[in-house]
């Protein structure tokens, strides 16, 4: 995954940010919602740990005179308790982090959806999700 991230941000160097956070955020999702079902919480954090990187090796690349400081003004921002989220005018790039881990409930043993008894059972499943 992680060289699937680097090699579409070395692809990427003489993209717009907006451009590259969409493809980014594509990737990002996608195996995200794959894996958050599994216990994936350090992998998540070690993937945005990743992406930072490489982002930065990004700007540096695009702005190799300018300074720390500047790179940080122009290409990340700080919304409430997080800095450093790579953000453009509109997009913003998800955090790997972020995405809730969502545990598969297993189905009850005993259920059988054919019959009628059951029938509240997996409508509330459905809804909710849950089983309890």
């Amino acid at each position: 995954m992680t060289k699937k991230i680097r090699g579409t941000i070395k692809s990427g160097v003489s993209q717009k940010q907006e451009v590259l956070i969409i493809r980014l955020n594509q990737i990002i999702r996608g195996w995200c919602n794959y894996h958050k079902h599994i216990c994936a919480k350090e992998i998540f954090q070690s993937l945005d740990k990743e992406i930072f990187y490489s982002l930065w090796n990004w700007a540096k690349k695009r702005h190799p005179m300018k300074s720390k400081s500047w790179r940080k003004s122009k290409y990340f921002t700080q919304t409430d308790t997080r800095d450093w989220i790579f953000k453009a005018s509109h997009q913003t790039l998800l955090s790997a982090s972020g995405i809730k881990i969502k545990r598969h409930v297993l189905i009850k043993f005993d259920a059988n959806p054919y019959l009628y008894e059951y029938d509240g059972y997996y409508q509330k499943r459905k809804t909710c999700g849950s089983t309890t």
